[in-house]
C-alpha cells in the first residue's frame, strides 16, 4: 500500500467531498459531534485518569466517525453506534488503543522537552546568580525560542503521522505503526494540497467567531468528511476496506 500524490486543487475539492456525506443527514451528523465533544468533556472532568482514557479511547471514537462516513457512501446511515463500532473488533480495538498511547507518549516527551530545557535554563541561572541580568534574559529566551521550534517541528510530525492513522488502522485493518508511517508519507507527498486545505480550514475556523462558536457545530463534520475525502484520493482503490469491525458492518 502507498500514498498517491494529488493536485493542489483537491484540498478544496475534499470540503465539497465532505459536505455532500454530510448535507444529506446533517442532523445526525451534527449530533453525533456533539457527542464526541460531550465524552471528551465527561473524560476531561475526571482527574488524571479521565485524561488518560480520553487518550486512549478518543482514536476509536474517532475512528468510527470516519467509519460512519465510509458506511454512508456504502448505502447504511450514520448512527450513534458508530461511536462505539472500532471497540467491537478486539484487533481494531487494540490498534487504536496503540495509536492512542502514542499520543499519550507524544505529550510526556513534550512535557519533559519543556522541563529540561526551561528547567535547565533555571538551573543555570541559579548556580550562577544570574537572576536579572542580560545574560540570563538572553538565555531564557533562547531556551524558549528553542523548545517552540522543536516543538512545532514534533507536533507536525504527530499531526502528519495521526492524520491517516486512524483511518487506515480503522477501515483497512493496517497496523497501527505502519499506518503512522503510511500517514506520514501521504503527508510529505502532497504538502501543496494540505496547505491549501490548511489555509481554508484557518479561514472557517475564523468565521466560527462571528458565529459566536455556533460555526464549531458545522466545522467538526466537515471536518470528518473532508479528511476522509482526502484519504479516498490519496489511498484510491488501495484502501477500500479489508478488515471490519465485528457487528458494524
Amino acid at each position: 500500500m502507498k500514498a498517491n500524490t494529488v493536485a493542489a486543487a483537491k484540498g478544496a475539492a475534499w470540503y465539497i467531498g465532505g459536505w455532500k456525506i454530510v448535507r444529506p443527514r446533517l442532523g445526525m451528523w451534527i449530533l453525533l459531534c456533539l457527542a464526541y465533544w460531550l465524552i471528551g468533556i465527561f473524560l476531561h472532568i475526571l482527574p488524571f485518569l479521565g485524561w488518560l482514557a480520553f487518550s486512549l479511547l478518543m482514536p476509536g471514537i474517532t475512528g468510527g466517525l470516519f467509519k460512519a462516513a465510509h458506511d454512508w457512501e456504502t448505502g447504511r446511515e450514520p448512527s450513534f453506534e458508530h461511536l462505539i463500532a472500532a471497540f467491537k473488533d478486539p484487533v481494531i480495538r487494540n490498534n487504536v488503543i496503540i495509536l492512542g498511547a502514542v499520543g499519550i507518549g507524544f505529550n510526556i516527551l513534550s512535557a519533559a522537552l519543556i522541563f529540561i530545557t526551561i528547567g535547565g535554563l533555571g538551573m543555570h541561572m541559579l548556580m550562577h546568580r544570574a537572576y536579572l541580568g542580560l545574560y540570563s534574559v538572553v538565555h531564557l529566551a533562547v531556551g524558549a525560542v528553542f523548545v517552540s521550534i522543536l516543538l512545532l517541528i514534533l507536533a507536525l510530525l504527530f499531526a502528519s503521522a495521526m492524520l491517516y492513522a486512524i483511518p487506515l488502522v480503522m477501515l483497512t485493518g493496517t497496523g497501527p505503526m505502519e499506518a503512522m508511517k503510511l500517514s506520514i508519507e501521504a503527508c510529505m507527498k502532497n504538502v501543496l494540497s494540505m496547505t491549501v486545505y490548511g489555509l481554508i480550514y484557518l479561514l472557517l475556523g475564523i468565521l466560527t467567531v462571528f458565529t459566536l462558536g455556533l460555526g464549531l457545530i458545522m466545522l467538526m463534520p466537515i471536518t470528518i468528511t473532508s479528511i476522509y475525502a482526502s484519504f479516498k484520493d490519496i489511498f484510491s482503490e488501495e484502501t477500500r476496506p479489508q478488515h471490519m469491525p465485528a457487528g458494524a458492518a
